[in-house]
């Protein structure tokens, strides 16, 4: 969980990811983070995540 709420606050520090629950219907990650975020993920657990 701590490797995952590193890539969430390198990406984006100023949510509160322990209490934010819609990060895409809010608004809050456009399709660039979004894009960031699977690319970080991919990489530091090695999957691959389908588009």
């Amino acid at each position: 969980m701590e490797k995952l709420m590193k890539i969430l606050m390198d990406i984006n520090p100023d949510v509160d990811y322990e209490k934010e629950t819609s990060l895409v219907d809010d608004g809050i990650f456009d399709s660039l983070e979004n894009f960031s975020i699977v690319t970080e993920i991919e990489e530091k657990f090695y999957v691959e995540i389908d588009p």
